[in-house]
Parts: structure tokens; sequence; C-alpha cells
């Protein structure tokens, strides 16, 4: 049989074998199942060919993988070349605000007071101005300001047992320049007086001597009174040394001046480097005063001009200082060492005590509340005016003695993560050092 095209048998086929079938005798039963014609065998399925010989199809677009490499590549292509962008913009910024801000700042700022002009000063030997040269403050590392008198202080570690008789006082001069203001001690010194005979004793303590506190293992000991004033700084010192100190008396830079000016200065002998040193400091001490709003430009140049110092001790004769010059002098660093300075320290005070000697009560007392505003102490008037009298009334008036603390041969002067300081300082010795010192 045939199929049309519609998969479907012929009509006319189908009808001529139905009329066979009709007419056609049929075996019954067994017979009829026998002579069912055999089932042809399925025909064998072809081998498939070897897949070598099989001929894969040419693909010519690339894979997609390659695609989506280059992809990702063209897009961190974009995003360093946005970041660059980014980064030169940035700069160009901070280049702008750098180099025009603040002239715009100074030229259209309503409220930023304009830079005075310098005084037009010119020295009779035709030299160049030196007072307008930018002098730069000594670099100091004074911790965070936030962190000023953190500590409270409520025990002064006062060593028991000690002579009564001698009195020790901590004398304290701060480079803060303001009265009060937290900041590490330029200056520390152990006065001790005999409250009997008027002999006075003076202890320079190095102000790099390395030290420990509450919450701080090791620093240096002039920051004790930036983190809890006078009394952190009269603890320490009791603790590292086995001191009774429960006085002190604080000064900052510019009340010393005032000071030494209100007893009329001092006659010391000077070297040439000295001399030079003294204006370098009186130059940035009246450059200070300027940027405070404490004197004018033209009042601070003039005054500096008219008191320069031109000449040194030669012959063996002293040389005058003013109130500014003296603190000059006392501030001397750089030309040698902070044992110099120590030294050039208790010179000062020396000094002074040599100018009050022939001072009558009356004299002390007025100098002394005349001048409250410039010094802070615990002592009260009567306290010290009887010291003064004792001190001052010696009929074998002679320099007080001095040593420094911590001595030669206790400490290890060394420079650790950058920071040099002595370091390792052997309490004890230094302990018996001092008691020998004041007490023997």
């Amino acid at each position: 049989m045939s199929e049309n095209r519609y998969g479907q048998f012929d009509r006319q086929r189908i009808q001529e074998n139905r009329s066979k079938a009709q007419t056609a005798q049929r075996p019954a039963g067994y017979a009829r199942a026998v002579e069912k014609p055999p089932v042809k065998a399925p025909a064998p399925i072809a081998k498939a060919e070897p897949k070598e010989n099989i001929k894969k199809p040419v693909n010519k677009r690339p894979p997609v993988q390659n695609a989506k490499k280059k992809k990702k590549r063209a897009k961190k292509k974009k995003k360093a070349l946005r970041l660059f962008i980014v980064l030169v913009v940035l700069a160009a910024i901070a280049f702008f605000a750098w180099k025009f801000l603040p002239a715009l700042l100074q030229g259209t700022g309503a409220n930023v007071k304009p830079t005075p002009t310098p005084y037009s000063y010119t020295s009779t030997s035709g030299e160049p101005n030196i007072f307008m040269e930018l002098v730069n403050a000594e670099p100091t590392d004074q911790p965070p300001e936030d962190e000023g008198n953190s500590i409270q202080v409520t025990d002064l570690s006062v060593t028991e047992g000690l002579n009564e008789t001698w009195m020790n006082i901590l004398l304290l001069g701060t480079d803060s320049r303001i009265l009060h203001e937290p900041a590490r001690t330029d200056t520390m010194i152990i006065c001790s007086i005999n409250k009997v005979t008027g002999n006075v004793k003076l202890v320079s303590i190095m102000r790099d001597t390395d030290v420990s506190f509450e919450g701080h293992k090791s620093t240096r000991i002039n920051n004790a009174f930036f983190y809890g004033g006078a009394n952190l700084a009269m603890k320490v010192v009791n603790e590292t040394f086995g001191m009774n100190i429960q006085h002190y008396v604080y000064v900052d830079f510019s009340g010393f001046a005032k000071i030494a000016e209100a007893i009329g200065g001092v006659d010391m002998q000077i070297t040439e480097n000295e001399m030079k040193h003294i204006n370098h400091n009186v130059m940035e001490q009246y450059h200070l005063l300027i940027k405070q709003g404490k004197m004018e430009y033209d009042a601070a140049e003039a005054e500096y001009y008219k008191t320069l110092l031109q000449t040194y001790t030669t012959d063996g004769t002293p040389v005058h200082l003013n109130g500014m010059q003296t603190l000059g002098y006392a501030r001397i660093r750089k030309l040698d060492s902070d044992y110099g300075r120590t030294e050039r320290q208790r010179k000062v005070l020396n000094a002074l005590m040599s100018k009050l000697q022939n001072a009558s009560i009356t004299e002390l007392t007025n100098m002394a509340v005349r001048n409250a505003s410039y010094y802070s102490t615990n002592l009260s008037l009567v306290q010290m005016l009887d010291l003064a009298q004792v001190v001052l009334g010696r009929t074998n008036f002679a320099q007080a003695e001095s040593m420094y603390l911590p001595v030669q041969g206790s400490y290890k002067e060394e420079v650790r993560n950058n920071d040099a300081r002595l370091y390792d300082v052997d309490k004890e010795k230094n302990k018996a050092a001092l008691y020998n010192f004041i007490y023997k």
C-alpha cells in the first residue's frame, strides 16, 4: 500500500482489501494462529563512524569566555581612568587651596585682622633690619592640649622623717607664655632654704629625665606639670628623689621677665656667643608678644633695637641685662646643652637674690604684691616674707650651692624610638645623693 502526502491509505485499496477478506475462507482456531506470517527481524543498526572521522563544524565566532574577559578588562580600565581623574581633580583643588586661599581670605575676609606694617627701622651702621626675620619658637613635643590637667592629685607622696629645719620648695618655669596654661616645665629647681641660718641650696632637675606616673609608663619629667599641674609635679619629684616637697612657686616666660625687670635686671659675665643667643631669644620673645596681641609691632621693634646687646665680657667686667635679656640668658640651650642651661638658670637666681639683699621688708612686700599677677604659689605672703628676711638677712651672704639631678653614672643618655632621654634612672642612688647634698 502506498501512502499519500497526508500519511493515509488510498480509499480504493482499502475497499478491495476488505472485499477479499470477506470472501476468503478463514481457518479456525489454532490453524489461523499458526499461519500468521513470520515476524521480520529488525534491520541491523548501522555502525557509527569513529569520532575522529567526523568533521566538526568550524565556528568562526570567538568563544564566549574570551568575550567576558574582554568586557572585564574594559570595565577595569574605565574604573582606573575615573580614579585617576578624581585624584587629579583633588590634587588641583589642594594646590589651589594651599597657594591662593590664604591670600583670598586675607584680602576679602571681613573679620581677618590685617598684618601690621613693619616699622621702617634702619640701624646707624647700615645693617639690614634683623628684627624682620621670621623667628620660630624652639620645637616642643608637648602632649595634646585636651589632656592638659587631666590628672587629679590628692597625695603628694611626701617622704617622712626628713629634717624640718630645711624647707624644700619646687620652682617651676614654663614655656607656656601664659600663666596657668597647661604646659611643660622648662625649669624645675628644688630650692632648699634653711629656716634658721638662711642658707640656700639649688638643685636643677634635667627636664629630659624619664619617669612614670598615673596613665604614663614612660615620659619626660617636665610633662608632669602639663598633665597634673604643680601638685603632680611635686608628687613625681617626691617619688623619684625621696623629697618632702609641699610648696611651689610657678612663673611663665612673660612673668619672669617682668619680675626680673622689677628687681632691676642682673649683671652677668657673658661670652660673645652668649650675647648672640641672648639677642636671638629676646627677638623671639618680642615676636611672641606681638602674636599674642600684648604689644604693637612698632613698639616691640623699637624697644628691641634700643636695648640690643652689643657688648660682652672681655676683661672680667659684667654686662647689665634687663628683664627680657635676663630671660633670654636663662633660656640659652642651643649654645651647649641642657646642662649648660640649668647652670645659667642657677646663676640668674643667685644674681637676683644678690640684688634683693639690701631690700627692706616694705620694699619686699610691695614687690610681692605688685608682681602677684606674674607668678603663682601656695605659699602665703607671710611665709614668703619670713623666708625672704631669713635668706637676705644673712651676714655672710654667699652664692647658693648647686647641683643637678640625676647625678652622673645613674642613668643612660640614649635615643630610643627616636626619643632622646635620660633612661633607666637609678632612683636609690639619686635619693642618697640629694639627701647628702641638702642635709649633710
